[in-house]
């Protein structure tokens, strides 16, 4: 049995990650780079069945971890310093060279935690996850960025539940690279998309660019604004993936990218049927998943 037939797997989650060159990083991150990684050369050639097993392992060891962490007492979500793993893939633009995503468990389950306490949900985590949990977390949040394993003020990977966030789709086209995974059974287990980070950039700009001087009002714009200003913090070298997860099976093929696109294009046509047309596709395609998530 392999990761993608397990009948234990990641919820409807989405990912959207920035991977960078080795070079790119602080000093203290390429060695925890290189020491999980072992005798893996940077520069060497790597097969793609090399870089899948290495990138399946890190999907399963996020996988035991994620479902230790929720099944062990006393109640501690948090992840430990073994889970800072890192992913990899082959730099499409450097035969043989690599790219690295740090996953930053322990940065994104402080993040998660911060924000669950400032909303309507801080009772039910003080209720559930013990307080003394949340502050050895913290503690161990800062010795990694105190020793510079962590980079706190750069987020490697976004993530979301149910769904896709619509601004990631300004980033994609229908014909950039992808990759397919399936289960034994056919299904899908995940689709990925990649594209260099510079390119993305570029499409990216002239699409904010058109929404803010059609419809700068609206929120999906700041959404733009934001995750573009997100990307251009990375190394012009990087690559940017999207990856649906388990959200692959029930929207494949999925046009969303190509409906943003047109959708902000005749917004700033002035074109409102073909705008409303388009959203309605993104809403046909995305509400009953998250009618599905609310249901849960």
């Amino acid at each position: 049995m392999t990761l993608y037939d397990s009948p234990t797997g990641f919820p409807y989650t989405s990912s959207l990650r920035a991977y960078q060159p080795l070079e790119a990083f602080s000093a203290a991150q390429r060695r925890a780079i290189v020491a999980q990684f072992g005798a893996l050369d940077a520069d060497a050639p790597t097969t793609p069945a090399g870089l899948r097993a290495l990138r399946d392992d890190v999907e399963r060891r996020e996988m035991r971890s994620s479902l230790h962490r929720l099944l062990r007492k006393p109640n501690d979500p948090y992840p430990g310093s073994r889970a800072e793993l890192a992913r990899v893939i082959a730099d499409p633009a450097e035969r043989g060279a690599l790219l690295y995503c740090p996953n930053q468990a322990v940065l994104r389950a402080a993040l998660a935690a911060e924000e669950l306490s400032d909303g309507s949900s801080a009772e039910n985590l003080r209720r559930i996850v013990p307080t003394d949990a949340t502050e050895r977390h913290q503690a161990r949040l800062k010795t990694l960025v105190d020793s510079g394993v962590v980079d706190s003020d750069l987020l490697f990977t976004r993530t979301a539940t149910w769904g896709v966030p619509f601004a990631w789709f300004i980033f994609f086209h229908e014909g950039d690279r992808q990759e397919m995974l399936n289960h034994g059974d056919g299904s899908i287990a995940t689709l990925r998309q990649y594209i260099p980070v510079l390119e993305a950039i570029s499409r990216s700009r002239s699409l904010v660019a058109a929404l803010s001087l059609s419809a700068p009002e609206l929120d999906f714009f700041e959404e733009m604004a934001r995750v573009v200003s997100w990307l251009e913090r990375f190394s012009p070298r990087s690559v940017l993936e999207l990856d649906y997860g388990a959200l692959a099976d029930k929207v494949y093929p999925d046009d969303s990218p190509t409906d943003v696109r047109l959708g902000i294009e005749c917004l700033a046509e002035g074109d409102m049927t073909g705008a409303a047309a388009a959203y309605q596709r993104l809403v046909t395609r995305w509400m009953p998943l998250r009618h599905l998530g609310r249901a849960s």
